[in-house]
């Protein structure tokens, strides 16, 4: 799917780069594409179960809403520079597919996954990312997240019902597990999101030049956080380093990177300030000192939950700001190298052992 997002951008590159270097032709659905048949049918599949959950819980309907108004005024605020970039960046570098997903003949196996495709909050769930267009037997979950720990009470029996019709599960928070375990019995893998998949030389691999050639500070924010950006204008000013700021979405940012030019940023950075689950994921996987702070949710402050799962993964619960943060630079990466590589393994024998038996079907 495009997305003018660098996380849900660079995971599904990172998961079609992967599964092409098993051996497979791999290719990525673009579902937003109405000029697609296709696409038309599973719109209209969708916004019917969409618009039924709501008529049978209308309290819902003022939240769904106010979520459209709130994704198109996102997407009209999108920089001309930065869709220009997004959108070179799909046609060099992402499969996308016109093929129609919707004659089993057409793909061996399907991969769902990753980010919040599994958002529960969402009115009906949404029926595409549990692949419901294709055979049962066909169906891969990789690392989906539910953005929260709780299934809302309108959405469990359908989602238990989708969970069963998956033979091939994994999240990839703890609390997914969780919830799979509560709704169908089931013990799942926990699967690294797909940018971590992929180790640092691949994405150094991907690197075309040198971004900026002084030391800096980087400020990455999905929310306006005025309190994340004092504190890097701080550690900035001490160590004498620049500052760069990219506010995803914000006409104010100082620097608007193509998606491998936003992985060289972090990875070139002294110091990373954010409030994303990817800029602490990258910072992670490139080794780059980091401070994550709370991020100023709108809607649905309970999606933290995704990044909380993952800094506990990795043992970094202590680079979540708070009053008495360390606010030295330097950090020490070797027990968070051994987990992601540990995990990594796991993740990637999921993966292969599942398209095995998918495609072998």
């Amino acid at each position: 799917m495009k997305s003018y997002n660098y996380g849900s951008t660079l995971q599904a590159y990172a998961l079609t780069e992967y599964v092409c270097s098993l051996g497979y032709d791999a290719e990525v659905i673009d579902f937003t594409d109405m000029t697609l048949s296709h696409n038309r049918k599973m719109y209209r599949i969708n916004m019917f179960t969409r618009l039924f959950c709501c008529l049978m819980h209308p309290s819902l309907l003022i939240n769904e809403y106010q979520r459209i108004k709130s994704v198109r005024a996102t997407v009209q605020r999108t920089p001309l520079e930065k869709s220009r970039k997004f959108d070179d960046f799909f046609t060099s570098s992402l499969r996308l597919s016109k093929e129609t997903y919707l004659s089993q003949d057409a793909f061996a196996a399907f991969v769902c996954g990753s980010d919040q495709v599994w958002k529960t909050s969402l009115p009906g769930l949404h029926s595409f990312f549990f692949l419901r267009f294709a055979d049962n037997d066909k169906r891969i979950a990789y690392a989906p997240s539910f953005g929260s720990s709780e299934v809302p009470s309108y959405n469990r029996k359908r989602l238990a019902h989708y969970l069963q019709e998956i033979p091939f599960l994994s999240v990839r928070e703890i609390s997914g597990i969780s919830i799979i375990r509560e709704l169908t019995g089931k013990t799942v893998t926990q699967a690294l999101d797909p940018v971590l998949l992929v180790d640092a030389r691949f994405w150094r691999s991907r690197y075309e030049c040198p971004v900026k050639d002084t030391q800096y500070v980087l400020c990455y924010f999905l929310d306006d956080n005025q309190e994340g950006l004092a504190f890097a204008q701080t550690i900035a000013k001490a160590n004498s380093f620049d500052l760069i700021n990219i506010s995803d979405g914000e006409e104010s940012c100082q620097f608007i990177p193509s998606p491998i030019e936003f992985v060289q940023l972090i990875d070139n950075a002294q110091y990373v300030v954010t409030d994303s689950f990817h800029g602490a994921a990258f910072s992670c996987e490139l080794n780059t000192p980091f401070c994550v702070f709370e991020r100023n949710y709108s809607a649905s402050p309970e999606q933290k939950t995704r990044l909380d799962s993952f800094l506990h993964l990795v043992d970094f619960e202590n680079r979540k700001y708070c009053q008495d943060f360390d606010d030295s630079i330097e950090m020490d990466f070797s027990r968070c190298n051994e987990v992601l590589e540990t995990k990594r393994k796991e993740s990637a024998q999921f993966l292969r052992r599942s398209l095995q038996e998918a495609t072998s079907r």
